[in-house]
């Protein structure tokens, strides 16, 4: 391997940390991309309880800086029925949520993104769609301690203790955006 640190073709090793150089600049940038998917189909049970349908837990220190973030989306269907159910997104203690509705066999989506704007401090903003509209964006500044894991989950509730899988999520993939 050159002693320049240049990254040849073949097998690397980037244990420790690493920057790298964004074109031909001097600035760097961190890595990104897909650090969890689930594409199990999940439901609610047949209660009227806010029950998790998906769940990632973020490892401790993951946005150990300003400008280090989370992307989050979840997507999944509505049974055909004429039951309120509602779909929220969680990032730690912030929450999006879908609003209540008979949504009747649709599908439906939401996505959230975090950034770290100080310690213990983050900028959240999130939107999507449900019930076949639009699920107005939403900003809120979140607390969560960073230097602890966090959870990021989405959960769904049906207005009918008889009514398992009101709500499934069919899928939620989480994003470094460092």
């Amino acid at each position: 391997m050159p002693s320049s640190g240049a990254v040849t073709e073949g097998a690397q090793d980037f244990s420790g940390a690493k920057t790298f150089q964004a074109g031909l600049g001097a600035g760097q940038h961190r890595t990104q991309g897909l650090i969890a998917a689930n594409t199990v189909s999940t439901g609610n049970g047949a209660d009227q309880t806010e029950d998790i349908l998906q769940s990632f837990v973020l490892p401790a220190n993951s946005l150990s800086a300003n400008g280090k973030g989370v992307r989050v989306r979840a997507w999944g269907t509505t049974a055909a029925n004429a039951d309120n159910k509602q779909v929220k997104l969680y990032f730690g203690a912030s929450v999006l949520a879908s609003g209540v509705a008979a949504a009747n066999n649709v599908a439906w989506n939401l996505e959230i993104v975090v950034l770290r704007t100080a310690a213990g401090a983050q900028s959240v903003i999130g939107g999507g769609n449900f019930n076949a509209a639009s699920v107005s964006p939403a900003y809120t500044s979140g607390t969560d301690d960073e230097t602890t894991a966090l959870t990021i989950k989405c959960t769904g509730q049906d207005s009918t203790a008889s009514s398992a899988n009101a709500i499934v999520c069919k899928g939620m993939i989480v994003e470094f955006l460092n």
